[in-house]
């Protein structure tokens, strides 16, 4: 079975991972087949057709199930009946669909190495003579994370895994790691093979490449358009203490983008329109909440307008509020000068008078107190971020009109203010 992968959060996985045990190394039904083909050249083929079995298609129902749901929510145009639904990159669904669509791209190889294993053994039983070679892979259920060439450049690069001695080193799980929003984000994860390789096909520019085995591991920069092949050593021991410069160089902008007659940007035109007043329809969803200096009735969104803001679940009377105020007002000219909403919520109405007869020192003048007084907002935001009920407060997030949250802490943070700040500049 795949090896380096975390089963227990894996909804579908967990869910069918015993069945999964007694399917791997068999066929299948359907249209799957096993077959010998001979070649003009003498050569026996054996050709078979099978999978990651019932299970990849437990987890494409499930997602795509949940995709339809979450499309719906979101208002998309996308009529559910072409069977389109899609997950946005950034949301926490995308990223377990992710991580369950690679586990049954690796089952599937592992099936179909198996069932590879005990052919050779049934024919070499009957020619004991013969002489196999490598086994060919071709995969065509799969997801990959791709940029078009029609827009951005694009380039090979194959990383080779070794351990200290130089030898190479095959079953190594090996992810690409892509910077973005003061993180490497992960966006592709793969297996090292019998020759210690594992490749990717990416746009130009860098990334971090990281790989572990039995409790070892490697880490380097490589660079897709420079550097065709890339060496990972496994140099270090899970837990080990180190650190060590990166210089992450984006690439030149230089957009390849296609010509477009005048009939296109019109029907373009018209479609961005269209998606604007779905996306208007879908704001007007959005909980209300209550201005506390004016008591008026308004949506988190109107009032942090388009683009990135701060969105703040307050404590009132407890230390770790109060020290997240003051790290904030100690940056108020830095946050000011960002230009961005910072909307900070009450519990109630007691609690924010409670904090009007004694504030903090001087916050941004961008802060905007509300009060949630039903509770959705705290709920909603829970829910989005996977918070337990019970989460200390204060809880911040840093994030966008399109649902992106690039950042969250919650609980008793030092230096709040710096972290906010760090994260704002790499908007």
């Amino acid at each position: 079975m795949p090896q380096g992968h975390d089963i227990e959060s894996m909804t579908v996985v967990k869910r069918q991972y015993q069945a999964a045990l007694k399917q791997i190394g068999s066929l299948g039904g359907g249209n799957h087949f096993i077959e010998l083909q001979r070649d003009e050249n003498e050569y026996l083929w054996v050709i078979f057709y099978s999978g990651s079995r019932n299970l990849g298609k437990q987890v494409c129902d499930y997602y795509n199930e949940k995709a339809g749901e979450l499309n719906h929510r979101w208002h998309s145009a996308v009529d559910p009946a072409m069977m389109l639904s899609f997950l946005p990159l950034h949301a926490p669904e995308f990223d377990r669909y992710w991580a369950e669509m690679q586990y049954c791209t690796e089952f599937a190889l592992a099936n179909r190495h198996l069932m590879m294993e005990w052919i050779k053994e049934v024919i070499s039983d009957v020619f004991p003579d013969t002489r196999f070679e490598r086994m060919t892979n071709i995969a065509h259920n799969y997801t990959e994370i791709n940029v078009i060439s029609n827009y951005a450049a694009c380039a090979p690069l194959t990383v080779t895994v070794t351990d200290a001695a130089g030898s190479l080193v095959e079953g190594a799980t090996v992810e690409f790691r892509l910077y973005n929003y003061a993180e490497f984000y992960t966006v592709s994860r793969k297996t090292s093979d019998a020759r210690g390789q594992a490749s990717l096909s990416a746009g130009l520019g860098d990334m971090l490449v990281t790989a572990v085995r039995d409790g070892r591991f490697g880490v380097r920069k490589v660079s897709f358009g420079r550097e065709p092949q890339a060496t990972v050593v496994l140099d270090h021991c899970v837990g080990d203490e180190f650190s060590f410069s990166v210089d992450i160089v984006p690439p030149a902008e230089n957009a390849n983008l296609p010509e477009v007659t005048a009939a296109q940007r019109t029907e373009n035109d018209l479609r961005f329109n269209r998606k604007d007043s779905i996306r208007s329809a879908y704001i007007a969803t959005f909980p209300a909440k209550s201005d506390a200096a004016t008591g008026a009735e308004t949506s988190v969104l109107t009032t942090a307008r388009r683009g990135y803001f701060v969105v703040g679940l307050l404590g009132v009377g407890q230390e770790p509020t109060d020290h997240a105020l003051k790290d904030i007002a100690a940056k108020a000219t830095e946050l000011e000068k960002w230009g961005r909403s910072l909307i900070l919520f009450f519990p109630d109405e007691r609690a924010y008078r409670k904090y009007t007869a004694s504030p903090a020192a001087r916050l941004p003048e961008t802060v905007t107190f509300g009060i949630d007084r039903d509770g959705s907002v705290r709920r909603r935001i829970l829910e989005a971020m996977q918070l337990p009920g019970n989460v200390p407060l204060p809880v911040f997030l840093i994030g966008d009109t399109f649902n992106r949250v690039v950042f969250e802490s919650h609980g008793y943070t030092i230096g709040l203010g710096d972290r906010l700040l760090h994260t704002i500049h790499q908007l």
